[in-house]
């Protein structure tokens, strides 16, 4: 089988690990950077290149899209599937992956238990927030449109400081979690 991973690089230990995996179970691998793929509509239907070149032959896609690069990423997954190649995850469930609050949204409308979490437009509110999930201890993260989510975490008798005290930068949706 031949398999093409989406991924920035073929170093990132997620996607060097899928790889072994993949190789190890005899597959052909190719990792793909989704930034060197362009996409192509028009009359004669969706097409789809890799630096420039036809888009390598493939039996199955495994996407592995940074947060970094989400937008384009996403409609590359997308472009793969128009074309009626088989995708591991598609673009709809890495979107709502991406989407901590809506996740937890849904898991509790299923019946799932989930911990009092608060999300707020704002940072400035974070004594509310953790009031709002019933006291310490907590886990505030801010999450958005950076690389990785910034979190920190406070107990009865190790309350946040001016280091340990979680700042959200401009851009970025504080959310609090009772643990």
């Amino acid at each position: 089988m031949h398999l093409t991973v989406l991924s920035r690089s073929a170093a990132i230990f997620t996607t060097r690990r899928i790889v072994e995996a993949a190789r190890a179970r005899g597959h052909v691998v190719r990792v793909v950077d989704p930034l060197q793929v362009e996409m192509r509509l028009g009359r004669d239907g969706p097409e789809i290149f890799h630096r420039g070149r036809d888009f390598p032959a493939t039996d199955v896609v495994v996407p592995r899209i940074a947060p970094s690069i989400s937008q384009y990423g996403l409609a590359v997954v997308n472009h793969l599937q128009l074309l009626g190649l088989p995708v591991l995850n598609g673009a709809p469930a890495i979107g709502l992956a991406r989407n901590k609050m809506r996740v937890l949204q849904l898991l509790s409308a299923s019946g799932v238990k989930v911990p009092r979490t608060v999300m707020a437009s704002e940072p400035s509110g974070l004594r509310d927030m953790v009031r709002h999930v019933g006291g310490l201890p907590v886990l505030v993260s801010c999450s958005g449109a950076t690389r990785r989510p910034a979190s920190s975490s406070a107990r009865p008798g190790r309350p946040w400081n001016r280091r340990s005290r979680p700042s959200c930068a401009s851009g970025r949706t504080p959310w609090c979690s009772s643990i």
